[in-house]
């Protein structure tokens, strides 16, 4: 059912599911399913004034030190016959300015934030292992940053001999 805690925050507990304790506006057990009749979206409204707010969705953080963290898991839909569902990824734009990147983020085991890739709004992509996210100069720019134990910038391999490795036109 829906109940409201005694500081207003909503509550959606089916029936025989336990409460999540949780401190948000909304707080839900159980899985969430949107009828798929029509295009649906989820979106953070505009402030009043200011920049755009931050909408993270945060994986579980393990119950104990010595259990995995939750992963995140975006799937595309399926078919039987057609084509299956794509998966887009869209930067933000601007009528007036620079349209924002796209960027993808690693994390060290101490949670040393490393950007790995990023393309920018003139298709640039830089792929990099470096803690600074890097300005791509090129259409592809691959930056290896490492000095001690350095890894190869670049590695091919090709099983099937019958196709060329890379072509030229």
């Amino acid at each position: 059912g829906l109940t409201f805690d005694s500081s207003n925050r909503a509550h959606l507990i089916p029936t025989g599911g336990a409460a999540t304790g949780g401190t948000a506006a909304l707080n839900i057990t159980g899985d969430i399913d949107i009828n798929g009749a029509t295009n649906r979206t989820l979106q953070v409204l505009a402030p009043a004034s200011g920049d755009g707010s931050i909408f993270a969705i945060q994986g579980s953080i393990a119950g104990t030190s010595s259990d995995d963290g939750g992963a995140i898991t975006i799937k595309p839909g399926g078919t039987t016959s057609g084509t299956g569902g794509d998966l887009n990824l869209y930067s933000g734009t601007s009528t007036s300015a620079t349209g924002g990147d796209i960027q993808l983020f690693t994390t060290s085991g101490d949670a040393t934030v490393f950007p790995i890739l990023r393309v920018v709004p003139d298709k640039k992509v830089s792929i990099q292992n470096s803690t600074g996210s890097k300005v791509p100069v090129g259409l592809l720019d691959v930056e290896q940053t490492e000095v001690a134990g350095a890894m190869p910038v670049l590695r091919l391999k090709q099983a099937d001999v019958d196709v060329a490795l890379a072509q030229f036109s």
